[in-house]
């Protein structure tokens, strides 16, 4: 029946892909940071070069992907199927990583699998994993640093190798660099006796590859004049300057805010896998220390239970929001959850040599710290974010739900106990399949893929905007409506800078003035969303240039454009709370 169990979480693991490849063919560009940064592709495909003085420091401190799809584009021509194709690459090699890291830190095939299945049911990677973004190619890099660096033998071709992956992690994104740093002090864990050698075959290589990665970070801030810090922050001399450090501040008073909340609720990884979390945080320092398999279980188990019920508790009298896994909102992360809470203690009875070793709980605890750290004091407001930390961290909840079926194994009924608990992490990852692309993404922040399956059908996924239009209506309606209205060499002014994707040199995105301030334009897009992630206190508290970012106050109105009589601005489509695009006729 294990055996069972596990050919149905490989085949979990092949219908994700599956389903991941067809949409990734069928399903254009929707995410809003894929279309941000994805400017910059556009702009290498069409000139040949780096146009590194066509973007801003937000955009040149993540290259790797989006100078990758740019020159793939150079000479195969531009479309948007082979940009998510190449995402999606990125993704299978998160995947394949961290099964070779967990079969590599527990010995055994069936970890890996589960390490697998973990990632499949984080709603972030499902939503993500294809979108033309950079968190999942910086996990996939990272893990692969973990992977060289664990086993290959010392050497001139580990080395080699380390160098590679930490540059290319660095430049995917420059929050690599923590995990990085983590990973090479990880490597120092274990026998003095090695001390010396680990370092120079590990933590040389990491430290030069990462190196490498700022260099050019330090080479393109001077070219563009402004210092690393600048480049890094993703502010400097830009068109846009003040606007961009307004958006700095912006998100550091979200940040601030949600903190507690985020951090307290647990959610790290999704509502489904809050219990296996909270038990992992208890378990890894417990064995660390060097306790047995059996204690180590009988105190993270029980603990885990009452962290799951009492901090999501905290968290969500700090929030409007509904938090934890024990929400009858969440049918799925409820019985899950209960699912997890009854099994995992099961661990208990899995014997010593197939546990966590306490040299792997330590060095994958100092891997995690340093990233997890820098994710909760710079960007907690972002699940996504935490992305860095994936290679420890799902290592190490798939390593208690391993142990957990190994201790079933050591019980009766054998037949039922490690199938059930397979059985559960199944059913999670299936029903993470709605967060699939965040396709049928509503304004209200739903998001739901088998409703976009339905609105679909058969052959509705081979016409682009069709699927555009089921994967984001919002976003569907607004290019509908820019493009029955502008000229072939016509203008764009707008509020959303995702519109630089589609017309990189014909949009002006600069802050808005009066009504002038789009006369030169043939098409005018606002963008009428008033949701404010802010409490009244930190949105006084803000900066004004900041403040009025994020208050479009009268000009954020439709009513206020449509008054406007030089020149004249008519609204031919628009979607309450979402959009609404003007003709612009001179007077």
């Amino acid at each position: 029946m294990t055996r069972l169990a596990e050919r149905a979480l490989w085949a979990v693991v092949g219908a994700f892909f599956a389903a991941a490849l067809f949409v990734a063919a069928t399903v254009p560009y929707h995410h809003t940071d894929g279309l941000l940064f994805g400017r910059w592709s556009r702009l290498i495909a069409d000139s040949g070069s780096l146009s590194v003085h066509a973007v801003g420091p937000a955009d040149l401190q993540r290259p790797l992907f989006y100078v990758l799809q740019g020159g793939m584009w150079n000479v195969f021509g531009f479309s948007e199927r082979s940009g998510r194709l190449l995402s999606l690459l990125f993704a299978v090699l998160l995947a394949a990583m961290l099964y070779l890291l967990a079969r590599r830190v527990l010995g055994t095939a069936r970890a890996g699998l589960i390490a697998v299945v973990v990632l499949i049911a984080v709603p972030d990677f499902a939503r993500d994993a294809f979108a033309g973004q950079t968190d999942v190619p910086t996990a996939g890099l990272l893990a692969a640093c973990g992977v060289v660096l664990w086993s290959l033998p010392a050497g001139g071709r580990r080395a080699a190798l380390l160098i590679l992956c930490a540059a290319a992690a660095t430049l995917a994104k420059p929050s690599a660099l923590p995990a990085i740093l983590g990973l090479g002090l990880a490597d120092l864990v274990g026998s003095r006796e090695v001390l010396v050698r680990r370092f120079a075959w590990g933590g040389v290589p990491l430290g030069i590859g990462g190196l490498l990665g700022i260099a050019y970070e330090y080479a393109v801030a001077s070219a563009r004049g402004m210092t690393l810090p600048e480049l890094l922050g993703g502010t400097g001399p830009d068109p846009d300057e003040e606007q961009l450090q307004a958006a700095v501040d912006f998100f550091a008073a979200v940040n601030e805010q949600v903190r507690a909340s985020v951090v307290l609720g647990g959610e790290w990884l999704g509502p489904y896998l809050v219990v296996p979390l909270f038990f992992t945080l208890v378990y890894v320092p417990l064995r660390a220390a060097g306790l047995g398999q059996r204690r180590c279980v009988d105190v993270a188990a029980p603990v885990a239970a009452v962290l799951s019920f009492v901090l999501p508790l905290i968290a969500e009298s700090q929030s409007t929001l509904e938090i934890g896994p024990w929400n009858t909102s969440r049918p799925a992360a409820l019985v899950a959850s209960l699912g997890f809470l009854a099994l995992l203690a099961l661990g208990r009875d899995c014997p010593e040599e197939r546990a966590l070793s306490p040299l792997w709980a330590r060095r994958l605890a100092v891997w995690l710290a340093l990233p997890l750290a820098a994710w909760i004091v710079l960007s907690p407001s972002n699940t996504r974010y935490l992305a860095p930390a994936w290679p420890a961290l799902l290592v190490l909840v798939g390593a208690s739900l391993a142990m957990a079926v190994a201790g079933a194994e050591q019980r009766r009924p054998r037949l039922l106990l490690a199938p059930a608990l397979l059985a559960v992490l199944a059913v999670v990852a299936l029903a993470d399949f709605r967060n699939l692309d965040a396709l049928g993404s509503h304004p209200d922040g739903s998001i739901n893929a088998f409703r976009a399956v339905d609105e679909l059908g058969v052959t509705g996924w081979f016409d682009a905007e069709d699927a555009r239009r089921a994967a984001d209506p919002a976003l569907a309606g607004e290019l509908a409506g820019v493009r029955a209205e502008l000229p072939p060499d016509g203008t764009v002014r707008s509020t959303d800078g995702r519109l630089a994707f589609f017309w990189p040199y014909q949009l002006s995105h600069e802050r808005l003035g009066g009504c002038d301030s789009v006369a030169a334009a043939d098409v005018f897009v606002l963008i009428t969303s008033t949701l404010s992630q802010l409490d009244d206190d930190r949105r006084e508290a803000l900066p004004d240039d900041a403040r009025r970012n994020i208050e479009s106050g009268e000009a954020g109105d439709v009513a206020y454009w449509e008054a406007c009589r030089d020149p004249r601005l008519t609204v031919t489509s628009s979607q309450p709370g979402a959009f609404a695009v003007f003709r612009v006729e001179p007077r």
